[in-house]
């Protein structure tokens, strides 16, 4: 009985024995990935892969998951980190930055930023940022608009944030594009001081501010016009679509929709004109006298506005006030008056079936950093519409990956990262 009784023991020894080595075997894998982890947390440099050949069967999401696979984008858990989480969300709370008492607290001025794991893990290193503005005629939007956006590149390691802004109003007579410029001055405030919360280096942060249509109107305005008074210092700008030149003249579409010009240069646009292809893009009625006026910040009032027109409801062109609105916008709120020698890096895109802001704009540009010889680069999606919808033939997917790959390529360029936790 005594011998059944030790061999009992014997056998339950080693039964324990070899739980113990198992959840020993298991600890070492655990201390071993997660020095591994550890290890691998900061990002390496890498090589972007030359442009693949263009198939339709590419999408959006293609640029920026699977050709990318090794850059480190989250805590292992294939998530971006953010530091304000909201609902589970990949993005934080919303936090006002209407904090400045010189201009009352509204319901509009709000953004969502995007803080990566890796940025957060080299906080006093240099770090670059992009700020997206939306668009929608500078009247309506929102910053969801660009929530995307600010997840893909942030998977790249940018710290990303959207803003709103407080849209014009016939009814709000405080409503005008020089407040959205405070606005926007208060939004990257707000953004240094919580980066700076986290325990970022402020001083290494970096800033380029993008928007489509009115949000690329505001974001290279500001970006031009207010370059040496932002929070955080600009190193460039890129953008999609944007009225940057609002003088009437330069507002020029496309007779036949279905018709687009290969060529954008200022030449061939004149010889388009000449043709009878393209055509003069807008009219000035009472809609659009109220919109220069909402713009500049209500200068006339409803009854004036009404008398600069005829009975037939377009404008007096000759009436002092119209000429003032006209002449006013073109001069004080054109980014493009406010390029020089010193002006900053400029990336943009533009669709050749674009009826809203229309194909004279193209020519514009160029011509006025071509002055100051700045440097710049245009994607010219030649069958896209104002809202770039043209992804499934080979132009659009074409000029997708090219303006992907030119604005990593800028931030690699003029954020000027650190070697070791470039992209």
């Amino acid at each position: 009985m005594k011998e059944l009784k030790n061999e009992f023991l014997l056998i339950l020894f080693g039964i324990l024995l070899i739980i113990n080595l198992i959840i020993l075997i298991k600890l070492i894998k655990i201390i071993s990935n997660y020095k591994k982890t550890e290890k691998n947390e900061q990002p390496k440099p890498i090589n972007l892969p030359l442009p693949k050949s263009i198939s339709n069967s590419e999408i959006w999401d293609d640029l920026y998951g699977t050709f990318y696979p090794n850059i480190l984008y989250s805590n292992g858990n294939n998530i971006i980190i953010n530091t304000y989480g909201k609902n589970g969300r990949n993005y934080n709370n919303l936090v006002n930055i209407n904090n400045d008492e010189n201009y009352e607290i509204t319901s509009d001025n709000y953004y969502d930023m995007f803080v990566p794991y890796i940025a957060l893990k080299r906080k006093n290193k240099k770090n670059g940022i992009f700020l997206y503005i939306h668009g929608g005629y500078w009247t309506s939007g929102s910053k969801n608009f660009f929530i995307e956006d600010c997840a893909k590149y942030a998977k790249f390691g940018f710290i990303t944030a959207t803003m709103d802004y407080t849209l014009l109003s016939e009814n709000n007579k405080k409503s005008s594009i020089y407040r959205i410029l405070d606005e926007i001055d208060a939004c990257i405030f707000s953004i240094k001081t919580k980066l700076h919360l986290l325990g970022f280096d402020v001083n290494k942060l970096y800033i380029s501010l993008s928007g489509l249509s009115a949000g690329a109107h505001l974001s290279l305005l500001y970006s031009m016009r207010r370059v040496n008074d932002s929070p955080i210092k600009i190193k460039f700008a890129f953008n999609f679509v944007g009225p940057l030149n609002l003088q009437k003249e330069v507002f020029k579409k496309l007779k036949n929709y279905n018709e687009t010009l290969e060529c954008i240069e200022e030449e061939c646009l004149n010889e388009a004109l000449k043709e009878g292809k393209i055509i003069q893009l807008y009219d000035y009625n009472r809609y659009t006298i109220n919109f220069l006026n909402m713009m500049c910040g209500h200068k006339y009032n409803n009854n004036e506005l009404d008398d600069m027109l005829f009975n037939n409801g377009s404008a007096k062109l000759n009436d002092e006030r119209i000429k003032f609105l006209i002449n006013y916008i073109a001069k004080d709120l054109s980014p493009v008056n406010f390029i020089n020698e010193n002006s900053i890096p400029v990336l943009m895109e533009f669709g050749g079936n674009d009826n809203v802001v229309g194909i004279g704009i193209y020519a514009s540009i160029k011509k006025f950093l071509n002055k100051f010889n700045v440097k710049y680069d245009l994607v010219y999606s030649r069958y896209a519409g104002h809202l770039l919808n043209d992804r499934r033939t080979e132009n659009g997917i074409s000029a997708l990956r090219d303006f992907h790959y030119l604005l990593l390529k800028y931030a690699n360029d003029y954020f000027q990262l650190d070697k070791d936790n470039a992209f």
